[in-house]
């Protein structure tokens, strides 16, 4: 292990993304942070840099599975053993952490270190969990953090004790990493995270739920992905996002719920996806919805509700009920809607229904772009 640089980009701020380009994500590690040793292809375990505050309640607690590990909290004395799926916990002492470490942001630091024991296999981390000591759930204080070691199938920041001070995830050499199923629920001061190789997750599911600080898309393949619902909800940093080969995802229901910021959403390789259930619910500012095809949906359950400024939409092939009430949709939009329908039925026999009220475009549409194809349009 070596010696890591603090290299980054300021946090904050917003850009124009597409699917899988972390660089764009504006973050920059604090020069006062402790430098981090560095993580290489073929270690085991995780390093993280914590705070320690003078109150005397720095709890830490978390469980590793699949083989017995160590744990070295850096007070000075030294590393303890657990067993496999045994939960650690400390209560990280201020006094035990040099006056050096000390951050302009009021807390000194402590390095946590842990490896597996010999012969051993780490295989997946809980980390936010709530010490046997508090009496409430409490927020689990990492800052940065990195893992290595290719056993690892999954690791979770979701639990009752929430990580709300961390500010970058990373997995580093080989990965097997094969579900980010609530992965970074509610870390709302994220603002990287970064995994070597993402290629066999197969769930994405709330992985960023929660992380309003996220101003960039990160690196993440879909390759395997076949749920990416909940993914970005209530992520509100992000501006633009663009899902690139999404061809085995089903199921995009709630997206980018509530997440108030993004501006575009572009939906790549969708032939598969079923589901569309709330997809943009409450996504105030989200002025343009595009999808590459929309031949597989069956469900648009208020996919566009509570969306006032939303002024393109285009499902290609669609063939189910949707409704765009209520958008900013001019009447050309509506004809580039009606255009990219999928043909349910002939002229005055109408299948299924698109409802366009509220829109101020609707009187100068071309509403026979949509009934020609079977459709029937509601306006009122």
């Amino acid at each position: 292990m070596l010696g890591s640089s603090n290299v980054g980009v300021p946090c904050g701020g917003v850009s124009s993304l597409t699917g899988g380009d972390s660089s764009s994500s504006d973050w920059s590690r604090p020069s006062d942070w402790l430098t981090m040793p560095e993580l290489v292809n073929g270690d085991q375990g995780f390093i993280s840099v914590n705070s320690v505050y003078e109150h005397g309640s720095n709890f830490l607690a978390f469980t590793i599975f699949g083989g017995n590990y160590r744990v070295d909290i850096g007070d000075g004395n030294g590393p303890v053993d657990v067993n496999a799926g045994t939960q650690f916990e400390a209560n990280l002492n201020f006094d035990d952490y040099n006056s050096s470490t000390l951050s302009t942001r009021g807390y000194r630091q402590a390095l946590i270190v842990v490896t597996p024991q010999t012969g051993q296999t780490l295989t997946s981390a809980s980390m936010s969990k709530v010490h046997s000591a508090a009496l409430v759930n409490h927020t689990t204080q990492y800052l940065d953090i990195v893992f290595a070691g290719n056993g690892f199938t999954s690791i979770s920041f979701n639990g009752s004790s929430p990580s709300m001070s961390l500010e970058r995830i990373r997995f580093v050499g080989d990965c097997s990493l094969n579900t980010a199923l609530f992965m970074c629920y509610n870390c709302r001061a994220l603002c990287r995270l970064e995994i070597s190789d993402s290629s066999s997750i197969t769930t994405y599911q709330s992985a960023l739920q929660g992380c309003s600080s996220m101003a960039g898309h990160p690196d993440l393949s879909m390759a395997s992905a076949i749920n990416i619902s909940s993914l970005y909800y209530q992520s509100n940093g992000l501006a633009r996002l663009a899902f690139n080969d999404l061809v085995n995802v089903t199921s995009a229901t709630s997206v980018i719920r509530s997440c108030e910021k993004v501006e575009s959403l572009a939906l790549n390789g969708s032939d598969s996806i079923e589901s569309l259930q709330t997809a943009c619910y409450g996504a105030k500012n989200l002025q343009e919805f595009i999808m590459s095809s929309a031949v597989g949906v069956t469900n648009t359950t208020n996919a566009f509700g509570l969306c006032p400024a939303l002024g393109k939409v285009l499902l290609p092939g669609i063939t189910v009920s949707v409704s765009v009430a209520s958008c900013k949709m001019s009447a050309q939009a509506l004809d580039d809607l009606f255009d990219s329908l999928g043909t349910v039925g002939v002229s005055g026999v109408p299948v299924a229904t698109i409802t366009i009220t509220g829109n101020w475009g609707v009187a100068g549409c071309t509403i026979s772009k949509a009934t020609n194809k079977g459709w029937q349009v509601a306006t009122s």
